[in-house]
C-alpha cells in the first residue's frame, strides 16, 4: 500500500526582524591611517567595519560603562551587545561599511605653514623619518554605515548603542589619532537630526546625565569649551594653534603667545633634569595630557622617555580631545574636551619608577592664575578664543 503524504503546506521560514540603522558620513578633516598596515591607509577602503565596531565600543564604555559596578559586570555588558573575541560571542550589532569614496590624498608634510606649522604636529607618526617614509593620508572620505540591531537587543541596550554612536560622531572619527581631530564626520543628508545635535544645548541635553567612572575615561563629568561657528579646516587649524602653545606653556614671560623656536615654559624640564634616582617622587604637569613623552637631546636638556608606571600598560590615552564638531545644517564649531579620567599617580622615568603629583606652583599655572589640570586646560583654551562651556 502506498504511502500517504499529508497534504500539508511547509510553513514559510520566519526572517528574523533586524532594525537598521543606516548612516551616510564624510571626513571634514584629514583621515590618516586606519588600515591593517602600521601608517597605512587604504585607498580603496580606507573605512574597516572592524575599525567603527571599535571605536563604538570605546564610546559605548565612556557613555553607559559608568552605570556598571565593577570591571566584570562591564564586559559581561560589553559582550552582549558587541560581542567577544575571546569567547566567540556573537554580538548583537552588525556593521557593515560600503560605498567608499575619498577626494584626494594628503601628505602631511603639506600641512601647516613654515613659520606655524600647526596641523603638523598633530600628524607627526605620519610624517618621514630615518627608517619610514612619509604617510599619505585621504581627504573627503565618504561611507555608508549600516548597523542592524538584533531583535534579542532590549531597549535600554538600543539606547545605550544609540548614544554611544552620537558620542563617536560628536567626539571622535575614522582612522587613527581621532583626539587630535584626524578623521572627524559630518552626517550627510536627510537623517541628519537624529545623529548630530542642532545646538550647544541639544548636545548637553545628550550627554548631559551621564555618570562618570573612578575606573576609566568618561563622558560623565567631562567639561568642553567651544570656539564659534567657523569652517572645519579653520576649526581644525583653530586647534593646533592652541594645542602647540599648550604644550610649550607660551602664556607667560616673553611668550606671551605661540612661537615656533621659543622654549618650553613648563618647569617640567628643569626638574626632570635634576631628577636623582634617590628621589621617591616628582611633581611634573606634561605627564597628565597623555603619555608616553618622549624628550629629544638639546644641548645639557634632559633627554628620555615618560611612560605610564604599569608593566602592561605602555600608552597613557590624553583625556583631552581637540575635534572639529560638526551640528546640523553644516555647523562646525571647534571643541576642547577634557574626559573625566582616572589621574596618574605613577611614572617611569629612564626604568625607573616616581610617585607622580600635579606641580603646584609652575610658572605657567602662575600665569593663566590656575591650579588644577582639567581648570589649566579650560583656562589655557579660553585665551585663544574657546569662549562657550559645556559641562557634560
Amino acid at each position: 500500500m502506498p504511502r500517504r503524504v499529508p497534504d500539508i503546506p511547509l510553513p514559510a521560514l520566519k526572517e528574523p526582524t533586524l532594525e537598521t540603522w543606516t548612516l551616510k558620513l564624510k571626513t571634514i578633516t584629514p583621515m590618516f591611517g586606519g588600515s591593517a598596515i602600521p601608517r597605512g591607509v587604504d585607498a580603496q577602503n580606507p573605512i574597516r567595519a572592524a575599525s567603527v565596531r571599535g571605536h563604538l565600543r570605546f564610546w559605548w564604555r565612556a557613555t553607559a560603562g559608568a552605570g556598571y559596578s565593577d570591571p566584570r559586570e562591564l564586559f559581561e555588558a560589553e559582550e552582549r551587545i558587541w560581542g567577544s573575541t575571546g569567547t566567540q560571542k556573537q554580538g548583537l550589532v552588525a556593521l557593515s561599511v560600503s560605498n567608499q569614496t575619498h577626494e584626494n590624498t594628503r601628505q602631511p608634510s603639506s600641512l601647516g605653514e613654515k613659520v606655524k606649522p600647526y596641523e603638523r604636529f598633530f600628524v607627526y607618526p605620519f610624517l618621514r623619518t630615518k627608517s619610514d617614509a612619509e604617510a599619505s593620508g585621504l581627504t573627503g572620505v565618504s561611507f555608508t554605515l549600516s548597523l542592524r540591531l538584533s531583535e534579542k537587543l532590549e531597549s535600554q541596550q538600543k539606547e545605550e548603542v544609540r548614544q554611544a554612536v552620537r558620542a563617536w560622531l560628536a567626539f571622535g572619527g575614522v582612522g587613527a589619532r581621532t583626539r587630535r581631530g584626524l578623521g572627524a564626520l559630518r552626517v550627510l543628508e536627510s537623517n541628519q537630526n537624529n545623529w548630530q545635535p542642532k545646538d550647544l544645548a541639544e548636545l548637553k541635553g545628550w550627554f548631559g546625565d551621564l555618570q562618570a567612572s573612578p575606573e576609566y575615561s568618561s563622558l560623565g563629568g567631562a567639561q568642553a569649551v567651544f570656539s564659534e561657528v567657523t569652517k572645519p579646516e579653520n576649526a581644525w587649524r583653530k586647534l593646533a594653534s592652541f594645542w602647540t602653545r599648550l604644550r610649550k606653556g607660551h602664556y607667560t614671560g616673553k611668550y606671551l603667545e605661540y612661537s615656533a623656536m621659543g622654549g618650553a615654559m613648563w618647569e617640567d624640564h628643569a626638574k626632570l633634569k635634576a631628577l636623582s634616582t634617590r628621589d621617591k617622587a616628582v611633581s611634573l604637569a606634561k605627564p597628565y595630557m597623555g603619555m608616553p613623552i618622549i624628550y629629544q637631546k638639546f644641548s645639557d636638556s634632559f633627554a628620555g622617555e615618560i611612560k605610564p608606571a604599569s608593566e602592561k600598560q605602555s600608552r597613557m590615552a590624553s583625556p583631552i580631545i581637540l575635534k572639529p564638531v560638526a551640528f546640523v545644517d553644516g555647523v562646525v564649531r571647534a571643541m576642547v574636551l577634557v574626559l573625566s579620567a582616572p589621574k596618574p599617580i605613577k611614572v617611569s622615568i629612564k626604568g625607573q619608577l616616581y610617585d607622580l603629583t600635579w606641580p603646584a606652583n609652575d610658572r605657567v599655572l602662575r600665569a593663566l592664575g590656575t591650579q588644577g589640570f582639567v581648570e589649566t586646560i579650560l583656562s589655557a583654551a579660553k585665551k585663544e578664543g574657546f569662549t562657550e562651556e559645556v559641562q557634560l
